[in-house]
């Protein structure tokens, strides 16, 4: 019975608290990922043109050093990763300070992004140039889904201490895997009826379309966030009761 309760009582009362306690912070934080999506295809604009005219100089090149070029190139790929960097850093420290309602300071969370991301992003390169095939295209999404759930877990109970975060965002997340599958159906649920809900509008107008799908998104991957926060806190609460 024990199990069961927390397998989908507890879950399911959290989810319909997520609704009865949603609060106009969310919007602030949906408002920061829409300023960090937009920051990273700004970024990913830019580095297209960048290369472009890179690539469109080489023949200009043939016949003479291609130190420049490469010189280019690298220093490019360098300044990209640095520019998304910034862009996580400031805006997903932002929505996350909004979703649980507490400040982490700036440097905190730097530090937080470089303990995470660099691992994540090496073992990413690894995955991405040592498979190929099917295996490729099984792996890393089922490496992103990982890691963002990890991830989720992590920032959820950041308290400034690293190691003791990682630490236990992978024990939550291991021992405590199955007070997230029932938050996960009903998050993909919500999503697919939402979904269906606008898409009726693709056949009024696109531009409507585009801005009542976006805003509805962002507004509930905030919602999801949310919720999922509610399930790492339940895991915490009944741990400290012990």
């Amino acid at each position: 019975m024990k199990f069961l309760g927390e397998f989908i009582v507890e879950p399911w009362t959290l989810f319909l608290d997520s609704f009865k306690k949603f609060k106009l912070q969310l919007v602030h934080a949906a408002f920061f990922d829409l300023c960090f999506y937009a920051g990273f295809l700004l970024v990913y604009v830019c580095g297209f043109f960048l290369f472009n005219n890179i690539i469109l100089n080489l023949p200009i090149q043939v016949g003479k050093s291609l130190t420049p070029v490469l010189a280019a190139m690298i220093g490019g790929i360098v300044l990209l990763f640095a520019l998304l960097f910034i862009n996580t850093v400031i805006f997903k420290n932002l929505a996350w300070n909004y979703t649980l309602e507490r400040k982490t300071k700036l440097w905190s969370f730097i530090k937080f992004s470089l303990a995470t991301v660099l691992p994540w992003f090496a073992v990413f390169l690894l995955l991405r140039y040592g498979l190929t095939g099917f295996a490729q295209v099984v792996v890393i999404p089922l490496y992103a889904l990982i890691y963002i759930y990890f991830i989720g877990i992590a920032r959820t109970l950041y308290d400034g201490k690293i190691k003791k975060t990682i630490g236990r965002a992978f024990e939550i997340g291991i021992f405590k895997l199955y007070k997230f599958i029932l938050p996960a159906v009903l998050m993909f649920l919500v999503l697919f009826i939402a979904s269906g809900l606008t898409s009726f509008l693709i056949n009024v107008n696109d531009n409507l379309f585009f801005i009542t799908s976006t805003v509805v998104f962002l507004m509930l991957f905030a919602w999801a966030r949310y919720y999922f926060t509610f399930i790492v806190k339940s895991c915490t609460e009944r741990k400290n009761k012990k």
